[in-house]
């Protein structure tokens, strides 16, 4: 069956043909022009192929009677839903059922050499192609029918806006027709790319641009030259605003590389994009299992950028003594790749302030600040190195807090503490064998700080114990005033497992996976059983009856 655009073409040709009989020299302009409004110069079909019952009942006439006994529109419909799978297919698609597909290939190759008229059907193959994927049986025969029979099309009359620009994309049928579009956009030309997605019509989510977006990320992500890559990595950051399915995979990759350059500065634009699409990675099981798509450098270099913001914002906005806080700031700066979590606690003075400043600061923290029960002024800033957490004041006058992990006296998570029972809570510090830190005698407080630090085994970033000694003003001697102690015998990775009620079956499985566990549930955490390699489909299915979910690649955890 021949559509309205056919009949008006091959009415307006029998036309000419009596024109020029006649000796008259008419134009057709004003017949061409209608034509273009009714069916579009973008050659828009006047009925949805893909309307369900018309797949149906071509479906069924293709299947009793073969290709050469169905219409014309049983054959558009078939193109365009060639990738499309079907009950009377056993769940299959044409695309990958070459005993359909073949002679279907086959009937339209003669109908092109025959006719030329069969430009619908071409094109609804051509969009079937990039809906499937290149792994299907018929995959490539399709692609090499539409490179073998596009010239065919070049050569007829009426040239819709669709083919025009398909002919300026020679390499789109290609076997690897992606490289050359990866290689422009990492470039800064993406013209091309956006007259493929608008005029060609190839859909949002077709394998060629999830190729695309794999080999744009490769060729920004690859580069071993740290300024190649910083020239590359923003022009790369923009697919996530045409393709929004893609943006765990562009940001995973984007850190992961981040993570490993020589100098690594924080870049807000990429901090806080990834904080709108993963939260942040310091809070809970939850954001944790959401960044385990990236690499743990990238986690912990996300963590260091969190840390330094949060201590620049506590210098510039809970401002008490400006002396006192440069030297705080430059002081926990030394740290900030070590602090695994940092959070502000923001006196009333400052939360119920309405200025812009306050409310445009408020909003950037984003659910990441929490709020002081205490006096109006006074905002605290908490920090966690290694196994200790530290709780400096802005107000002159006040220590710093320091708690072992194990003696925390607050929910680092809490929206709201107070001053005297959460944070400056004595006897957990005497708990933790420590002592409140003040900021005495002023010209030297640092040394102070950095001896207790270095006692606990934490010390500035990038340097060692003798570093650290240098800093704390340690006098030079043979001795090591900090001698080190004995290393324990570690414990079997699947140590604690045992506890956990699986079942023997289950604990023997998880054995070959050299499981380590980790409980963080104290702290607001999770509990996970971390994994060498990655598990089979039994396994995870197993660990879900369990009530664990998997966040790949670190293992196995639940709340």
């Amino acid at each position: 069956m021949t559509t309205l655009a056919m009949r008006l073409q091959q009415s307006l040709d029998r036309s000419l043909q009596q024109l020029q009989r006649r000796s008259q020299s008419w134009s057709p302009r004003v017949l061409e022009q209608a034509r273009k409004e009714i069916c579009g110069a973008s050659d828009q079909l006047i009925f949805d192929p893909h309307a369900t019952n018309r797949l149906d009942a071509a479906m069924d006439r293709l299947l009793a009677g073969g290709a050469e006994r169905i219409g014309q529109r049983d054959h558009v419909v078939l193109a365009y839903n060639l990738a499309e799978v079907h009950a009377n297919l056993e769940g299959n698609s044409l695309l990958n059922t070459l005993s359909e597909l073949t002679p279907l290939l086959e009937y339209w190759r003669k109908q092109l050499a025959a006719r030329g008229s069969a430009r619908q059907i071409w094109r609804g193959a051509l969009l079937s192609l990039f809906r499937g994927a290149p792994a299907d049986m018929g995959f490539e025969s399709t692609r090499r029918f539409l490179a073998d029979t596009l010239g065919i099309l070049r050569a007829a009359k009426f040239r819709p806006s669709w083919l025009v620009a398909l002919e300026r994309h020679p390499r789109l049928l290609a076997e690897c027709p992606v490289d050359p579009y990866a290689l422009a956009w990492v470039e800064g030309h993406r013209e091309g790319i956006d007259e493929l997605r608008e005029l060609v019509d190839l859909p949002p989510r077709s394998w060629f641009w999830s190729s695309l977006i794999e080999a744009i990320l490769e060729a920004c992500c690859s580069m071993t030259k740290d300024s190649l890559f910083d020239e590359r990595w923003p022009i790369a950051l923009k697919l996530i605003d045409d393709h929004p399915h893609c943006r765990d995979l562009v940001l995973s990759r984007i850190l992961a590389r981040y993570a490993q350059k020589q100098v690594v500065i924080r870049q807000d634009d990429l901090l806080q994009v990834s904080l709108e699409a993963w939260g942040s990675p310091q809070l809970g099981a939850d954001a944790v299992g959401r960044w385990s798509d990236t690499s743990d450098e990238a986690r912990n270099m996300v963590c260091g950028w969190l840390a330094e913001e949060d201590l620049e914002d506590f210098a510039a906005f809970c401002k008490g003594d400006d002396s006192v806080d440069a030297r705080r700031l430059a002081y926990w700066l030394r740290f900030k790749k070590q602090i695994s979590f940092s959070r502000i606690v923001l006196g009333s003075a400052i939360h119920k302030a309405q200025d812009k400043e306050s409310r445009e600061f408020i909003a950037r923290k984003k659910g990441r600040l929490a709020y002081l029960n205490g006096p109006p002024n006074n905002n605290a800033i908490m920090l966690r190195i290694a196994d200790w957490w530290f709780v400096e004041f802005s107000e002159k006058g006040n220590a710093c807090y320091p708690y072992g992990k194990d003696h925390l006296p607050f929910n680092p998570g809490a929206m709201h503490l107070r001053l005297w029972i959460d944070l400056k809570m004595k006897a957990a510090v005497i708990s933790s064998q420590a002592e409140t830190l003040t900021h005495q005698p002023p010209a030297s407080w640092e040394e102070k700080f950095d001896r207790f630090l270095s006692e606990r085994g934490i010390w500035p970033d990038g340097t060692g114990r003798g570093a650290a000694r240098k800093a704390a003003g340690s006098s030079a001697t043979n001795e090591d005033p900090f001698p080190p102690k004995a290393p324990e015998k570690p414990a079997p990775r699947e140590s604690g497992l045992p506890a956990l009620g699986l079942g023997q079956p289950l604990l023997d499985e998880l054995k070959s996976f050299s499981p380590l566990l980790v409980d963080n549930r104290s702290k607001g955490g999770a509990l996970w059983i971390e994994i060498t390699r990655t598990p089979d489909s039994a396994l995870l299915r197993a660990m879900e009856r369990r009530g664990f979910r998997y966040a790949r690649p670190r293992g196995f955890y639940k709340k």
